[in-house]
């Protein structure tokens, strides 16, 4: 649990709650809580939550990484995560580039020698890693082959290696610390203590947006676990 912030009482009724939540013992009714307003802020609409944790989203170039490596929305499935990327990207007046993966047979007499003038023409994609302990590193973002090997034939699969994340799985985000976090409930939480996972990547309940259509949501606990 992330919340350690001394002489904050907002923030130990938050610490509070989340461990009702993660143990099991916050008040439900066959499962189901309530959502308190000073566990998160509740709104109604998918776009009001991805204009509260991505404000002037539009102007995205002016802001520091610091900024939007800092945020995210969370959600049970991959779908809805597509889904908010998807909205995300298209609120941008920039042109968009899809690298579509392609498949193809892997041929004996392949080339595995270039000439060094095709090498120096190859311009891939760079990027600056924004989390993590290579934090500030520039590092080049080049389509992978991958060769799989669970098929009785030979073939290659061209991929980009990365995803859009303005929004990621609840799953995903485990281990991480966020500065402002958004959760999408549209589909509400499936396994074991998947919803107190989301509400812990932030440190207070002024840092949690949550999207509950009911005002309420299924809190999956198996107290034999944590037992």
């Amino acid at each position: 649990m992330r919340v350690h912030v001394k002489g904050d009482t907002s923030a130990g009724i938050f610490a509070e709650m989340l461990l009702k939540i993660g143990d099991g013992n916050f008040p439900s009714l066959e499962g189901e809580i309530t959502i308190p307003s000073n566990l998160c802020t509740v709104v109604s609409s998918l776009s009001e939550l991805t204009s509260r944790i991505y404000p002037d989203i539009i102007n995205i170039k002016m802001k520091p990484i610091e900024w939007l490596c800092e945020r995210a929305i969370l959600t049970p499935k991959n779908d809805k995560a597509a889904e908010i990327n998807e909205i995300l990207l298209k609120a941008f007046n920039e042109k968009s580039v899809e690298y579509k993966s392609f498949d193809s047979v892997i041929q004996s007499d392949d080339a595995v020698h270039y000439p060094l003038e095709f090498l120096n023409t190859l311009n891939h994609s760079e990027a600056i890693v924004i989390t993590g302990c290579a934090r500030g590193d520039i590092v080049l973002i080049p389509r992978i082959t991958l060769i799989p090997t669970d098929y009785p034939f030979e073939f290659k699969r061209i991929q980009f290696p990365l995803k859009v994340c303005f929004a990621m799985t609840i799953n995903k985000s485990q281990g991480q610390s966020l500065g402002m976090a958004g959760i999408d409930l549209r589909e509400e939480c499936f396994s074991h203590g998947q919803f107190y996972v989301t509400c812990s990547r932030v440190s207070s309940a002024s840092s949690l947006v949550i999207l509950a259509p009911k005002g309420s949501t299924k809190n999956t606990v198996y107290k034999e676990v944590l037992r």
